[in-house]
């Protein structure tokens, strides 16, 4: 059966790579000629790689695909054509090296688009944001856009699952190909098309959620950390903005999720969400200092280039020797670099100065921070643990206490004792297991913040969550745990049918409690709130999920415009369609 099953598998993915055979004459996608030609070129290095067999299973491979075509089109079934295609006695070693062959072949037509990109799209052509300063012709026009500008956002955030990424030495190579190829490089191009023969694109062991992390922090470091502020910095300076007085740095914003997401993940720890934390801090102080050092390299000027060494050395220490003169938070860096700034306007004609406002704007985007670490646990959980809180509660103070008829409670009562619970969670009291982890879960969120900065680690999404009293129990879990006043977002995650229906009037019972009002009111007045995800297309089917989803927006936005909240949407529809996805997620903000 495991064979059977994994013929079927392979058969599935050499349909699906079918189309990237020599001709080009299938691909869903239309690829320009000289792309083509670039690629048939490198195409012929891969195949003269001195490796056992790589000829034939390349010329084995094509006839295999033309084979499949041939009985999808006679209606053959797939186990049928792989039996008449393969040898009497089978050889599963010919297809492993098929898919070896492609996925190789994959790596390498990726990269030889990603290196003609500019070459094939226009890159200043509609929904380019040059395209779209041009269209600010007039200074109303300007006005309009400067304030949307101030409350306008969008944030990205990473998700990973373990068999959905390349290890980091793959990235590595697909990284250092695709700009090889971009500088008409054969020989580097040769070479890396060895080393990627002979590495591994599988892991050998089940990833664990620091290898899902340090993933992710490859395309935080090498992709995003360059074109998010370039992108927000061309549009600054297209509205004539400067870098430092623009009230809304983090226009474009990073979430992360490997190391917070308890509910997916379920080795997922305190400790480890502490140390992906800190590894995302030291992810992007070494993009800083290596900056730094490209910085040094131009601003060689008097006055300047002292100052600039010492942002270096103090960046290096932040990085690797935090106990010595550094920098403990972006605040104090910002502070240099601003003196830096003052002194190239004045006294070198603001030389370079192009260069320094970027890094600037980096700086005032990621912070020490890089992206922000979102937590997300399942309602149950908590309710288990608030169970063991107030069973304790009961045995301390069994004539003023009994938790039946807490219970029993209207929904009001419940969420006015949840929320004016004043004592501090002392773990000592507990040997529940899942009561510490949860404990410790907050508490590191609090370290995070004290290290990273407040942005660092801010958000606490509910999955599952049905009721107020499912946000309400986090609240109260989270003021134990970190101070009466926790700098933290609840984020309530609806995701099935019923609660999507209901999740209106699951926000107005909250808006309308004093003590949630006023953490809203600490927050800005500002609720964030989950829809979708998979558990919405699992109960009631793609269409209904989304037409749910979209009932609910309506709803929610109209009681939040009532109660003079913000409600800012955070769709979890990525994916095919059977975990949620919809298509583009969006995010919308409604005063």
């Amino acid at each position: 059966m495991y064979i059977h099953g994994l013929f079927l598998n392979l058969f599935c993915i050499f349909v699906t790579l079918f189309p990237i055979d020599r001709k080009f004459n299938h691909r869903p996608m239309h690829m320009p000629g000289a792309t083509a030609l670039k690629f048939q070129m490198y195409n012929s290095l891969f195949l003269q790689l001195p490796f056992s067999g790589i000829g034939e299973t390349g010329a084995r491979l094509t006839l295999f695909s033309q084979f499949c075509q041939r009985g999808l089109d006679e209606g053959k079934h797939p186990a049928q054509l792989i039996r008449e295609f393969l040898p009497p006695e089978g050889d599963v070693q010919l297809l492993f090296r098929f898919i070896q062959y492609a996925e190789r072949q994959v790596v390498l037509f990726d990269s030889v688009e990603d290196a003609s990109f500019a070459e094939t799209h226009d890159l200043n052509g509609k929904g380019s944001v040059h395209h779209w300063l041009g269209r600010i012709n007039s200074d109303d026009r300007r006005q309009r856009v400067l304030e949307q500008l101030q409350a306008y956002a969008v944030r990205i955030v990473l998700t990973a699952h373990p068999t959905q990424f390349y290890p980091g030495k793959v990235l590595g190579i697909i990284h250092d190909l695709g700009q090889s190829i971009a500088t008409g490089q054969v020989a580097p191009v040769h070479e890396l098309l060895l080393q990627l023969g002979k590495t591994a694109f599988v892991n050998r062991t089940r990833p664990t959620p620091l290898d899902e992390a340090a993933s992710l922090n490859w395309y935080l470091a090498n992709v995003f950390y360059e074109a998010i502020p370039q992108s927000v910095y061309r549009i600054l300076t297209g509205l004539q903005l400067d870098v430092l007085d623009f009230p809304n740095p983090r226009l474009m914003a990073l979430g992360f999720w490997p190391g917070g997401d308890r509910d997916g993940n379920p080795y997922v720890t305190a400790d480890i969400t502490l140390d992906v934390a800190r590894r995302l801090r030291e992810s992007i102080l070494g993009c800083y200092y290596r900056e730094m050092r490209k910085l040094r390299r131009r601003l060689t000027f008097n006055g300047v280039e002292d100052k600039l060494a010492t942002i270096e050395h103090r960046l290096y220490n932040s990085r690797y020797y935090p106990d010595k003169a550094c920098y403990s938070h972006a605040e104090a860096l910002l502070l240099d670099l601003t003196e830096v700034r003052h002194s190239l306007h004045a006294d070198h004609l603001g030389l370079f100065a192009d260069h320094l406002d970027l890094f600037i704007l980096k700086v005032r985007m990621f912070g020490f921070f890089f992206a922000s670490l979102d937590i997300r646990q399942e309602a149950p959980r908590h309710s288990a643990v608030m169970h063991t809180v107030l069973r304790r509660l009961e045995t301390l103070f069994p004539t003023l206490f009994r938790y039946e008829q807490f219970l029993n409670m209207p929904e009001s009562d419940q969420l006015d004792f949840l929320l004016s619970w004043q004592t501090p969670l002392d773990p000592a009291d507990y040997s529940d297991e899942q009561l510490l982890e949860v404990y410790h879960t907050f508490r590191a969120i609090r370290q995070i913040q004290l290290e990273n900065g407040p942005a660092g680690c801010h958000r606490y999404i509910i999955s599952n969550c049905g009721s107020a009293v499912d946000v309400a129990q986090v609240l109260a879990l989270a003021r134990m745990c970190m101070g009466p006043e926790p700098d933290l977002d609840i984020v309530p995650l609806f995701e099935t049918v019923d609660d999507l229906a209901s999740a209106h009037h699951t926000m107005a019972t909250l808006y309308a409690q004093p003590q949630y009002a006023a953490h809203l009111a600490r927050r800005g007045k500002v609720q964030t709130i989950m829809l979708g995800f998979s558990d919405g297309t699992k109960d009631g089917g793609y269409l209904r999920a989304n037409w749910s989803i979209y009932r609910a927006k309506e709803a929610l936005s109209d009681i939040s415009r009532q109660y003079g909240i913000s409600v800012v949407f955070f769709d979890g529809r990525g994916g095919p369609p059977g975990r949620g996805g919809s298509g583009p997620p969006s995010s919308s903000r409604q005063a």
